[in-house]
């Protein structure tokens, strides 16, 4: 599903003439070790749009961290199985 975000009142700087694209792909690998199993997670996540030029380096930094908060919860869990 694709949406143009709306303007939401006189302070908001997007308007719909300014599209947010996010697009992501990821390639998952699972490798079978001695004690274990590898999960391998390779990808990319791409924000386009006005928003992008104007905060990349909070989207960026954002970005790392919700990756980083999946990936150490994804690892208690299955450590905890």
């Amino acid at each position: 599903m694709r949406r143009r975000p709306t303007k939401r009142g006189p302070r908001s700087s997007i308007s719909a003439a300014s599209p947010l694209g996010i697009s992501a792909a990821l390639d998952l690998a699972v490798v079978p070790q001695d004690k274990g199993t590898d999960i391998v997670v390779k990808g990319r996540y791409e924000i386009t749009g006005r928003i992008a030029t104007l905060g990349a380096g909070a989207i960026r930094k954002k970005g790392d961290k919700v990756l980083d908060d999946f990936f150490g919860n994804l690892q208690r869990e299955l450590s905890a199985a």
